[in-house]
């Protein structure tokens, strides 16, 4: 199940976990928290949370490709190709590198 991130303190929402000390469940989606549910940590509104990263569904019906169709996984970019278009990309962007 996707987990979800505060962005204003970085307190991560676990569905497998719930949040049991204000009466959420485990196994409780974060589509599924009440309306007036906030951040146990700092107390923000669930506007404020993000979904964390990539996530591995447990049921395998629940899976769909990232990649668009025909990508392949060689296709996507590196890390160290990023680092090696990011200066010119600077440059043309007139940004002093």
């Amino acid at each position: 199940m996707q987990k979800w991130k505060c962005t204003l303190c970085s307190y991560v929402y676990d569905p497998a976990l719930g949040d049991p000390d204000n009466g959420i469940t485990p196994g409780t989606p974060f589509e599924g928290l009440p309306d007036d549910w906030v951040c146990p940590d700092c107390g923000a509104e669930k506007e404020f949370f993000e979904p964390l990263g990539w996530w591995v569904p447990h049921d395998v019906s629940e899976a769909r490709s990232s990649r668009p169709t025909g990508e392949k996984r060689s296709d996507r970019w590196r890390l160290s190709d990023i680092g090696s278009v990011l200066p010119d990309a600077q440059r043309s962007c007139g940004i002093a590198v």
